[in-house]
């Protein structure tokens, strides 16, 4: 984050290991994210109907723990993009 943007984050810190079963969360996070729609102004949050989609395109297994997951990421991503 910090490379990509010059900021670096106090939710970021310390720097731990990635870990292995929020992998298929994160994958999703990622895709979703890179297919997000333009406001006006700025990138749109990522919607339930996009996660539904997403789950009915590629068969994804989400756990409602799962999707609030992406949602609480898709929060400090917007957050962060709104700055």
């Amino acid at each position: 984050m910090e490379r990509q943007t010059g900021r670096s984050l106090k939710e970021l810190d310390p720097v731990v290991e990635f870990p292995d079963l929020l992998a298929n969360v994160w994958s999703a996070f990622c895709d979703l994210s890179a297919s997000r729609t333009q406001g006006f102004s700025s990138v749109n949050p990522i919607t339930y109907s996009d996660i539904k989609d997403y789950r009915e395109m590629t068969n994804a297994t989400l756990s409602p723990k799962d999707i609030k997951t992406i949602r609480d990421l898709d929060a400090v991503y917007m957050r962060i993009a709104n700055g």
